[in-house]
């Protein structure tokens, strides 16, 4: 409706007794706006009553000389200009001068208000509740800081205006009393839920009578603002009157603590609230279903617009977010990986992130942004601010806890939500307490996904019953393009008389602990090798006490020819000078594979899991030689690029007359474990998610 038509009905609606002079075609329409609108009207008067048309409308037609009491009447004048000044002479010599006048332009938008509303096909007189209701909703009033716009304006703008306070962070409080506190409590949950907003509610029983014992009802809220409320804040103030001494103390306390204000109110026009607000709604009824209702209306459509805008977001949406708190090689590869396809990377990294191989600052150089969370407050946050599309979630191999608290707490505030755990302790280690597996089960059974960088998701499923809620994804490490090393042997540079090289990368055991484990033979292996003549490179992962810790290699490599004991270098470096060596290797006893129990590791390990390291052999163009993990071991070698040998079994013999063939079959076959190659499935993993 515009301002004409809307000056036009307040006028109407505010007099007491209000008849239409006029019956004619005029008359007619304007009686149709006021049933139509349920504007209450005695009937149409005229000057001279002609027979049979007493009734017009359902409603009676009077002769002017017949009416009695009318002093306080109001006459609106349903005639054309040309009997106007006739009409209004009369209506004076009777005494009654409260007249209403219908201009043109208003005219012209009463007769297109009927036309919107098909009056011919409403029952004429009956002033059902529904109608009301449209009326009502057809006049709501909406103002930014005093100045009047359009309904729909205005709901684009705190459409636009909540989305802006969800980015900046800031905190919502709904507020109201009866009726509207339902609306206030309902509105805190969809906005948290739907909305992905910070709402806080202020409406808990022992709070609220707490505070009006101490200090009156009338404060029951404006005293929870003094305590919480920070600048730029918004305070949502709901009220059908608009008169609430504590809703108008809140809209005080809040303006006062630097907060925006939006209100919503009905009744009278003038209430003490409906101008106070930086936004102001207004429901010209006063009827309180009618006002409660189109208050809830306009709420929801807000969230729902919220909802929308989101949607049409994460469609072309390309921003992925990762929870870092087990930074590896892994991760870097795949942000690398995904941003060469256009997508952004933003990384949360943890207050215990765990950083292999001082990975992090590259994890940091490659993504788009990184942020570091000092408590579980803070990433909580900026999770509910998120843009992203998926939150994948690379949990520590000893720690769960976080992600089920993500689940529990905020969850469903969250766009798609992925876990992994990078070491998949149920069923697979020793020394892990019911309290971490339980925490690890929920996790991968609540998310709308699980990624897997082992095989162990079937023997999840089907051993131990875990029932996934998502979807499902064994996604291993793979290796980078830039990783790739050619390592062109077609010309046969080598013979088989030159002497045979192996490589070993990554944690080298410590000898005392578990000293019967499958993974504690790398110093036999050694001397293995040196007895045939084989030489054997090992680059340590760590170099904290490294004399110390690795004291028996460094003593046998000082005494052996064959033993070449390096500290850690650079990943890239160690791509390099790996790459010239004939094998890459992980060491097992053979007799071992029997046990049910390695040290920390049980059975399902050495079945299940993925020795990361393989694809750094890959990567560097080497064969391998191992035989377990045995899932990923026989993955290999049906693709010819491992060889599998225990400790017991080395044949350097058929080692040294396959190295060149075995190099070729590497370099053939290795293109299908590119990571780039491979990204596309976890991409397709997070859409369907």
């Amino acid at each position: 409706m515009n301002d004409s038509v809307y000056k036009f009905y307040k006028r109407c609606i505010e007099t007491d007794t209000l008849f239409c002079y006029g019956a004619g075609w005029l008359g007619l329409q304007v009686g149709q706006f006021f049933q139509l609108n349920h504007i209450p009207f005695a009937g149409f008067v005229v000057s001279c009553l002609e027979e049979g048309k007493e009734t017009l409308l359902g409603m009676p037609v009077y002769e002017l000389d017949s009416l009695s009491n009318t002093e306080d009447a109001t006459f609106l004048i349903g005639v054309t200009e040309k009997y106007k000044a006739e009409v209004k002479s009369t209506l004076s010599d009777h005494g009654l001068c409260r007249l209403i006048e219908i201009d043109s332009e208003t005219l012209e938008s009463i007769r297109e208000s009927n036309a919107r509303h098909d009056f011919n096909k409403r029952a004429i007189g009956k002033a059902d509740y529904y109608n009301r209701y449209q009326a009502a909703y057809s006049f709501i009033k909406c103002d930014v800081s005093g100045i009047a716009i359009d309904f729909d304006m205005g709901m684009c703008y705190l459409i636009d205006f909540f989305i802006r306070k969800r980015r900046e962070g800031r905190a919502v409080y709904f507020v109201g009393n009866g009726g509207s506190s339902g609306i206030a409590m309902h509105m805190t949950t969809d906005f948290l839920k739907n909305g992905r907003m910070r709402t806080i509610g202020m409406h808990e029983p022992s709070t609220i009578t707490c505070l009006s014992n101490d200090y009156g009802y009338e404060n029951v809220f404006s005293k929870q603002l003094e305590m919480i409320a920070t600048k730029g804040d918004l305070l949502v103030a709901i009220s059908s009157s608009g008169n609430s001494s504590n809703i108008v103390k809140a809209i005080e306390v809040a303006k006062e603590k630097g907060c925006d204000v939006l209100t919503l109110s009905g009744f009278e026009p003038d209430n003490k609230i409906c101008s106070k607000g930086d936004f102001n709604l207004y429901v010209p009824s006063c009827e309180y279903g009618i006002v409660e209702s189109l208050h809830n209306m306009v709420l929801q459509r807000v969230v729902d617009g919220i909802c929308a805008e989101d949607r049409r977001k994460r469609k072309d949406n390309r921003r992925i977010d990762f929870i870092v708190e087990h930074a590896t090689g892994r991760v870097l590869k795949i942000v690398s990986a995904l941003q060469s396809r256009g997508y952004q990377v933003r990384i949360y990294s943890l207050w215990n992130t765990h950083d292999v191989s001082g990975v992090v600052a590259k994890i940091q150089r490659s993504c788009y942004e990184f942020i570091s969370c000092r408590d579980e407050a803070e990433l909580f946050k900026h999770l509910l601010r998120t843009d992203a599309f998926v939150i994948h979630h690379y949990m520590n191999w000893a720690d769960a806890s976080l992600a089920c608290h993500i689940l529990c707490s905020i969850r469903e505030s969250l766009p798609k939500y992925v876990v992994e755990h990078y070491d998949v302790l149920n069923g697979m280690y020793a020394e892990i307490g019911d309290d971490l597996k339980l925490k690890e089960k929920f996790a991968f059974e609540h998310a709308d996904g699980a990624s897997f960088r082992v095989f162990s998701s079937d023997y999840l499923e089907e051993e131990l019953g875990f029932t996934f809620k998502g979807k499902r994804l064994d996604f291993w490490d793979y290796f980078s393009s830039s990783e790739m090393k050619n390592n062109d042997i077609s010309n046969g540079s080598r013979n088989e008389e030159q002497e045979l090289s192996l490589v070993y990368v990554g944690g080298v055991p410590n000898i005392e602990d578990y000293p019967k484990a499958f993974y504690n033979c790398l110093l036999d292996y050694a001397k293995l090798c040196a007895k045939h003549h084989v030489h054997l490179h090992i680059y340590a992962r760590d170099e904290d006490n490294f004399d110390q810790r690795y004291g028996l290699f460094l003593d046998f490599a000082n005494s052996s020819d064959y033993l070449h004991f390096h500290r850690p270098v650079p990943y890239e470096t160690l791509l390099t000078e790996i790459q010239q060596y004939d094998y890459g290797i992980f060491p097992c006893r053979g007799e071992a594979l029997k046990q049910q129990e390695y040290g920390y590791y049980l059975e399902r390990v050495v079945t299940h899991a993925m020795a990361n390291k393989f694809f750094d052999y890959l990567g560097a163009g080497l064969p391998i030689v191992a035989c377990v993990p045995r899932k990923f071991s026989s993955y290999l070698a049906e693709k010819d690029m491992l060889i599998s040998m225990a400790i017991e079994d080395l044949d350097f013999d058929v080692l040294l007359s396959r190295r060149d063939e075995m190099k070729r079959n590497v370099v053939k076959n290795r293109t299908e474990l590119c990571m780039e190659k491979r990204i596309s499935e976890l991409l397709m993993f997070y859409s369907e998610a």
